[in-house]
């Protein structure tokens, strides 16, 4: 019963809203059109279109959205969180320079994959991209899930002792 309850929580539709403020996760713009990942409790939203009128929209419990955190090594603090439907995934990025510039700027996309071919990128406008996806981490908490740094994903128990 709950992997039905998993698979038809897994959606593609249009919707009509923006996020509620306490409900952003991030935003950018990519040209006319806009890139938001909101939340609402134990769900998360990708959704992209012209703004206030999606034309996609994917939302995913919390538990099994594929966020993967910044590994802690590289010139770049980055994060990505993948949605899928119809064999598609939609990864989004974000990434920042690690300088001595302490106004390094925020950049950040979305990768369309099918498989593991790229079918398109599309990268945010400069400037517009609200914050990183970090915040991912503390809603995946919320819901009950570690991060097992040995293994390199998200559990409902971790030993990292």
């Amino acid at each position: 019963m709950r992997r039905l309850a998993l698979a038809l929580s897994v959606l593609a539709s249009p919707a009509t809203a923006d996020c509620l403020p306490e409900g952003g996760v991030f935003s950018c713009q990519i040209g006319d059109k806009r890139l938001e990942i909101c939340h609402e409790t134990d769900i998360i939203t990708y959704s992209f279109g012209p703004p206030g009128q999606p034309e996609m929209q994917i939302t995913e419990p919390m538990e099994s959205v594929d966020f993967l955190p910044w590994p802690g090594v590289s010139n770049s603090i980055w994060e990505t969180v993948t949605f899928t439907n119809d064999g598609y995934g939609y990864e989004v990025w974000t990434s920042q320079e690690r300088t001595a510039e302490e106004d390094s700027p925020l950049e950040a996309g979305v990768r369309v994959m099918q498989g593991d071919a790229l079918v398109a990128e599309l990268t945010c406008d400069p400037g517009t991209p609200s914050n990183s996806l970090e915040g991912i981490w503390d809603l995946k908490e919320a819901v009950g899930m570690c991060w097992e740094f040995s293994s390199q994903s998200w559990k409902t128990t971790c030993n990292n002792g």
